[in-house]
């Protein structure tokens, strides 16, 4: 019989970072960083100011990536609804009773830019803000704009 194989340390990398691979190509992560969990590298051992260093350093750089990637633009519903509030002159006078700034926001971009959940990813809806594709708020504006001429 032979002698049992001995793994070096850059098989054994080899092999973790295939397995990491294969489970990145199975989702649909866009983002992965790694953070260091303490200087020592010893599991179980959590240095908190270590990590929030990394935090901060890094995240400035990846969180601009992301945006430009995903929706960069992002405004507060009380924000966006005082830009464009009286384009919902087009939407139907019960469409817009009794609703709050949520609601009011999505029909607003439902009538002008179309639906939140179509395959573009044009924008999404968050529990306080308006999140756009780079773009899309130019486009709204010059929407406002030519309402503007329009009245």
């Amino acid at each position: 019989p032979k002698a049992k194989e001995v793994k070096t340390i850059g098989q054994m990398f080899r092999i973790q970072l295939k397995g990491l691979m294969e489970t990145l190509e199975k989702s649909s992560t866009m983002f992965v960083r790694c953070i260091k969990p303490n200087v020592l590298m010893q599991p179980g051992v959590f240095d908190e100011a270590l990590v929030l260093e990394q935090l901060v350093c890094g995240g400035v750089i990846a969180a601009l990536e992301m945006r430009s990637a995903g929706l960069p633009d992002r405004m507060e519903f009380i924000d966006f609804f005082k830009s464009f509030f009286f384009l919902e002159k087009g939407l139907q006078k019960d469409a817009k009773q009794d609703k709050d700034l949520r609601s009011r926001c999505k029909d607003l971009l439902e009538l002008y830019i179309g639906r939140e959940d179509t395959e573009a990813l044009l924008y999404r809806l968050g529990n306080r803000r308006v999140f756009m594709r780079k773009g899309l708020l130019p486009r709204m504006r010059s929407i406002a704009d030519l309402f503007r001429k329009r009245a």
